[in-house]
C-alpha cells in the first residue's frame, strides 16, 4: 500500500528508500530505547533497578508511538480523482 503510488519506472528506487527508512528506524528506535534504558539501569544492575528502567523505558515507547499517531494526521491527504 505504501508503494503503490509510485510510478514502475521508480520502483525500485522508491522499494530500496523505503526499506532505507524502515531499517534506519528500527535502528534508531533500538538505540535510543537502549540508551533510555541503560541511563536508568547500570550494567550490573539487579532487581527493582532493571524493572525500574523497563517500565520507564516502555512509558518512553508507547510516548514515542503515540506522538508517531498524532503527526499520522499531519501527512497530506490523498488528492480524489
Amino acid at each position: 500500500m505504501t508503494l503503490s503510488e509510485a510510478d514502475r519506472a521508480h520502483a525500485g528506487s522508491a522499494s530500496g528508500l523505503f526499506n532505507t527508512s524502515t531499517q534506519l528506524g528500527i535502528a534508531l528506535g533500538t538505540a535510543l530505547t537502549s540508551v533510555v534504558f541503560f541511563t536508568h539501569a547500570p550494567a550490573g544492575s539487579h532487581g527493582a533497578t532493571v524493572t525500574g528502567a523497563f517500565a520507564g523505558t516502555i512509558w518512553y515507547v508507547t510516548g514515542a508511538l503515540v506522538a508517531m499517531w498524532g503527526l499520522m494526521f499531519l501527512l497530506p491527504r490523498r488528492a480524489r480523482g
